[in-house]
């Protein structure tokens, strides 16, 4: 009797025991908001998360994240592609940010203010630098619908060696336009007296298209504190501003080394590695790489700022963007994977944990300011810099044509092809007539 009692006890206990067991696995089973989902995120090649960060959100909603990587030369074809059929395919876009306009105009991706405004305090919104918010995350800027998150944030800055700089007397960067040109004049020259120039002043990014695009408006901003169209999308690149731009620009050529026209990141980095030039235009991105002494045989040397300018300059920033496309079949959770990608959290682990180019900056204020990350990449504090006075690249569906046309001008300008006049009458007209066409001049 005693012997079935005890088997009816351990039985019961046992009973317990599993459905307690069963009861547990299925709450937290339940506690998974997305179990099951499978979702797809488009990216760049080079452009990807780390694998542990993907699966901790993983972990944390029991979806899946297949991550599909493009080369950059290829992305916006296969981005519109995607977006015109609807077919939802991907369900997160990593997107340049100067083809949002374009999407936004469109109707190919999700508005996320009804997102951004139910989750505004979990994801800290007012974290990202507001100004850059409105000019670059809504479409029309400032009165539009938000359409994209900012994931990474870049802007060009110059590198200079500081060894290069004391050997002709400059114990500081050259901050102003006039100081710098007399400076590049005195860095370029015959360092070993064989009657040819061997060292040169700075390198540019001066590559015919996005490459020579990016780095006009930079030299644009820093002259004129604004950008190349005014608030009616009206092009502002033949007056007397815009003519001293590219005046200049013409006379600081004989202090780049051959073949600069043809300069992408890679060959203005090759060169000043090489200490051929003093100084070279380069993005923050760049920054730990060129501060590691096994990367860079004059990261000692090496310090970094923005570009020179007069005085209330403006500083170019550029953006990628993350954004859910029209057709998404998982949008919760897609808005979900979005908000862990911009999270500071990650944000923090990919700069922390990479220590490289490619480590990723939302443009989110308190990482930015994080002396942790400071110390990883000095560079970064440059952006609150950058930020106070930002020039964006235009925001209009038409941008491509609008760049290959000014830049097309800017080449022969740089050439000696155009005068610096000529080439200001001719962008101007050209930008014009694109955005007349396209009814973006109000």
């Amino acid at each position: 009797m005693c012997v079935k009692r005890f088997l009816l006890k351990k039985t019961l206990w046992l009973g317990l025991v599993l459905t307690i067991i069963i009861i547990g696995g299925s709450v937290a089973a339940s506690e998974l908001p997305f179990k099951g989902v499978s979702l797809k995120f488009f990216t760049m090649n080079t452009l990807t998360p780390t694998p542990e960060m993907v699966e901790k959100w993983e972990a944390r909603t029991g979806a899946k994240v297949n991550i599909v990587e493009v080369p950059y030369t290829v992305m916006r074809e296969k981005l519109l592609l995607e977006m015109t059929s609807r077919s939802g395919t991907y369900d997160v876009l990593m997107a340049d940010e100067c083809w949002m306009p374009e999407f936004g105009n469109a109707g190919y991706v999700v508005p996320l203010d009804r997102f951004i405004e139910r989750d505004k305090e979990k994801i800290d919104w007012e974290d990202f630098d507001q100004h850059f918010v409105q000019m670059q995350c809504q479409y029309p800027p400032k009165t539009g619908q938000i359409i994209g998150v900012p994931i990474i944030i870049n802007f060009p800055v110059i590198a200079y060696n500081t060894y290069m700089l004391r050997e002709i007397g400059v114990d500081e960067f050259p901050g102003e336009l006039d100081t710098f040109a007399n400076v590049c004049a005195k860095l370029t020259r015959d360092t070993n007296s064989d009657g040819k120039i061997d060292v040169w002043a700075f390198a540019p990014i001066f590559l015919k298209g996005d490459a020579l695009f990016c780095a006009f408006l930079e030299w644009y901003g820093s002259f004129t504190g604004h950008g190349m169209l005014d608030d009616n999308n009206y092009p502002l690149l033949d007056t007397d501003e815009a003519l001293e731009v590219v005046t200049y620009l013409q006379k600081l050529t004989p202090y780049m080394p051959p073949g600069f026209l043809n300069f992408r990141d890679f060959e203005a980095l090759e060169a000043f590695k090489a200490q051929t030039v003093a100084m070279a235009h380069t993005w923050w991105l760049y920054g730990a790489d060129l501060l590691n002494p096994d990367l860079n045989p004059v990261a000692k040397h090496t310090e970094f700022e923005l570009f020179p300018g007069r005085p209330g300059k403006s500083a170019f920033t550029a953006a990628w963007m993350l954004s859910i496309p029209i057709g998404a079949k998982h949008v919760e959770a897609s808005w979900d994977l979005v908000k862990w990608l911009t999270s500071k959290e990650f944000m923090r682990h990919e700069i922390l944990a990479q220590k490289t180019s490619l480590s990723v900056c939302s443009g989110r204020l308190s990482v930015m300011r994080d002396p942790e990350i400071l110390a990883v990449n000095p560079v970064l504090g440059l952006l609150e810099g950058a930020f106070a006075s930002q020039v964006h690249k235009p925001r209009v569906p038409e941008l491509e044509r609008v760049q290959d046309a000014l830049t097309d001008q800017v080449a022969m300008i740089l050439a000696g092809e155009l005068t610096p006049k000529q080439g200001s009458e001719a962008m101007q007209k050209n930008v014009y007539e694109i955005l007349k066409a396209g009814g973006r001049i109000k």
